[in-house]
C-alpha cells in the first residue's frame, strides 16, 4: 500500500519560518517592555495625547517632535543649602496658603543660556500656595551681571500650560494696536539637571523696560505684599475687596522730592479719591481698546490690580497700562474708579463694536498666524498638542456681539400715583444706555425728557442737551434712577402693565429695545430703590 502525506498533516517549521516567529516574539517583548517604560516614566499621557492628534492634526503630530528644540533652554543650577532653603520656604506657603517674599526669600544662583553664565537671585514668586503643589514652581528672578537674557534683568519663570498660545496671542495682539507689553518668551527649564518642563518668562518692566521708552517716563504698580500677608495670617481672604491694602509703588526708585514721581503718585492717589475721573487719568481710545482686546484673549475685561501695571507720561499727564500674560486664580478686580466712567465706558463699547466683528478676527489671523503655528508645533509635545485659539475667539467675538445688542438691556420698575408715573430703571450694561422714550401700550410714544430726573439720581450721564443717558453698571448690582413722569403727558390710562421703556447702547449703531416694566418690586414692601 502506497502512503502519501495528508495536505493538512503538519511539518517541522523551516529556519524561514523559525526566524519570523522569533522576530514576532522579540517584536512583542519590545512593545511590553516600552509599555511597562512608559508606565514608569509617565509617558501614557504623552503617547495618547499623540493618537489624539496624530486623528486630528496628522501634520502637526508628525512634525512637532522635529520642533520642539525651537525653543531655547534655561539652566538654572544653585547649591543644595539654597534649594533646601526654597523648599523650607514652600513648605511654609502650602502651610499657610500663600507664599510671602521679603529681604531673605533670594538665594544665589547661576543661570545659562547658550553657554553663557550669569549670576542671578532666585526665590519662589509671591503668591497663592497652589502654584506651588506641584514639582515644577513659579519663580522670580533678578539677575546681576550685566548681561541678561533677552535683555531684562528682572522677570518670573512660569509653569506653561496649554493657554500660552492665547497668552502669546493677547500680549502680541496688544502690541499689534500700539499697546505696551513686556516681554515673553517660552523656555525648556532645566532646575538643578533636572527637566523641569516648558516655562514663560515674562519680564518684570522696570529699568530695562523704561529704556525703550521716552525720557521721565515713570512705571506705576500696587505693592501687594499687605494683601498677601493678610491673607496668609487670616485677618483676610483674596477676594475684590483685597485692594485696600494695596500700595503705590514708583519705579525706577528715586527721590521723594522727584517732580515726576510726586506727580504720578498724586494723579493715582486723586483718582482713587475720586477727585480725578479716570477720562482725565487715561487716553479714553488707549483704555477702550485694551480692555476690549482683553475681553476678546480672556473672555472678561477684568483686570487684577496685584499684575497690573502703568507708564506714567509727564508730557500728558496719563497712565498707560501695561499687558501681562500673569494671572492668578481668583482675580482680585481693579477698583471701579478706573472704569466707572462713561467716556471711558464709550470708548470700550466703540472699540469692542471694531473688534467684535468678522473682519477683525481675519485681521488677526493673518497677522499672527503663522508665528502662532510655529509656536504650537514647538510646545505641543510638552503641553499635548493645544488647539490654535480662533475658535476660543470666534466663540468670544459672539459673546461681545450679543452683549452690544442684549435683549434686556436695563431693568424697570413702575408705580402709578394720582398724578405721576414712577419708573426706576437700572442699566445692566458697562456701557452708557440712551433712554429713547416711553411706549404707552399701542396708543402713544413719548420721548424721553431729562427733566423726569429725580434730583438726586447720581447715575445719569449729563451728556449732550436733551438726552437721557444712564452711566454704564460698575458691578452686579446696577444703579437705579427714579423717573418722574407727569400723567399729563401720557395718553390713555398709562397702566403700568401697558408701558415699556425703549432704550439702546450709545454711540454704537444697536437698535432701539423695548423693555416692559414690571410691578414685582425688588424690595420689600413694594419700595422702589433709590
Amino acid at each position: 500500500m502506497r502512503v502519501t502525506k495528508h495536505p493538512f498533516a503538519t511539518e517541522k517549521p523551516s529556519r524561514a519560518n523559525r526566524s519570523r516567529l522569533l522576530l514576532q516574539l522579540g517584536l512583542l517583548l519590545l512593545v511590553l517592555a516600552l509599555g511597562f517604560v512608559a508606565g514608569q516614566q509617565g509617558w501614557q499621557r504623552p503617547l495618547t495625547n499623540f493618537g489624539v492628534a496624530l486623528l486630528r492634526d496628522p501634520s502637526l503630530a508628525l512634525t512637532a517632535p522635529f520642533h520642539r528644540a525651537d525653543l531655547p533652554t534655561l539652566t538654572v543650577d544653585l547649591r543644595f543649602r539654597d534649594y533646601q532653603q526654597l523648599l523650607d520656604r514652600r513648605a511654609v506657603a502650602l502651610q499657610t496658603g500663600v507664599n510671602l517674599s521679603d529681604d531673605t526669600a533670594a538665594v544665589p544662583a547661576t543661570l545659562q543660556l547658550d553657554g553663557t553664565n550669569v549670576a542671578v537671585a532666585l526665590q519662589l514668586t509671591e503668591g497663592p500656595a497652589t502654584a506651588f503643589s506641584g514639582t515644577a514652581w513659579p519663580l522670580t528672578v533678578h539677575v546681576r551681571d550685566a548681561l541678561s537674557p533677552w535683555g531684562c534683568h528682572d522677570f518670573t519663570l512660569t509653569p506653561a500650560d496649554s493657554s500660552v498660545l492665547n497668552t502669546w496671542g493677547y500680549l502680541a495682539a496688544l502690541r499689534q494696536a500700539g499697546l505696551l507689553t513686556p516681554r515673553y518668551e517660552l523656555v525648556h527649564l532645566i532646575f538643578n539637571g533636572t527637566p523641569y518642563g516648558l516655562y514663560a518668562l515674562e519680564e518684570l518692566p522696570g529699568d530695562d523696560f523704561l529704556a525703550g521708552q521716552p525720557a521721565g517716563r515713570r512705571l506705576i504698580a500696587f505693592d501687594a505684599s499687605a494683601a498677601w500677608a493678610a491673607s496668609a495670617s487670616s485677618l483676610d481672604t483674596l477676594d475684590d475687596n483685597s485692594f485696600r491694602y494695596a500700595q503705590v509703588d514708583v519705579l525706577p526708585a528715586a527721590a521723594p522730592s522727584d517732580p515726576t514721581r510726586s506727580a504720578a503718585i498724586r494723579l493715582m492717589q486723586a483718582l482713587l479719591a475720586g477727585e480725578r475721573t479716570p477720562a482725565v487719568a487715561f487716553n479714553a481710545d488707549r483704555w477702550g481698546t485694551f480692555l476690549a482686546l482683553t475681553a476678546l484673549w480672556r473672555g472678561t475685561p477684568v483686570l487684577d490690580w496685584r499684575t497690573l501695571r502703568f507708564v506714567y507720561n509727564p508730557e500728558t499727564g496719563e497712565l498707560d497700562p501695561i499687558g501681562t500674560g500673569r494671572s492668578w486664580t481668583p482675580t482680585a478686580a481693579l477698583p471701579a474708579a478706573f472704569t466707572a466712567d462713561p467716556v471711558l465706558q464709550l470708548a470700550y463699547a466703540r472699540a469692542l463694536e471694531q473688534i467684535s466683528r468678522p473682519e477683525a478676527l481675519a485681521h488677526l489671523q493673518t497677522e499672527l498666524g503663522p508665528e502662532l503655528e510655529s509656536l504650537q508645533r514647538a510646545v505641543s509635545l510638552d503641553l499635548g498638542y493645544p488647539s490654535l485659539p480662533w475658535a476660543a475667539l470666534q466663540a468670544n467675538q459672539a459673546r461681545l456681539r450679543r452683549q452690544l445688542a442684549p435683549e434686556r438691556p436695563l431693568l424697570a420698575y413702575a408705580m402709578t400715583t394720582a398724578d405721576t408715573l414712577v419708573i426706576s430703571v437700572g442699566n445692566l450694561q458697562p456701557f452708557p444706555l440712551e433712554l429713547v422714550g416711553i411706549d404707552v401700550g399701542e396708543s402713544a410714544f413719548v420721548p424721553a425728557d431729562p427733566a423726569w430726573v429725580d434730583a438726586t439720581a447720581s447715575a445719569v450721564w449729563n451728556t449732550a442737551p436733551g438726552q437721557l443717558v444712564l452711566r454704564g453698571a460698575t458691578g452686579e448690582t446696577p444703579d437705579f434712577v427714579r423717573l418722574l413722569i407727569p400723567r399729563a403727558t401720557l395718553t390713555g390710562s398709562g397702566s403700568p402693565d401697558q408701558i415699556r421703556v425703549v432704550a439702546h447702547l450709545l454711540a454704537v449703531g444697536t437698535a432701539d429695545v423695548a423693555v416692559p416694566v414690571q410691578t414685582d418690586y425688588p424690595l420689600p414692601g413694594g419700595a422702589l430703590q433709590p
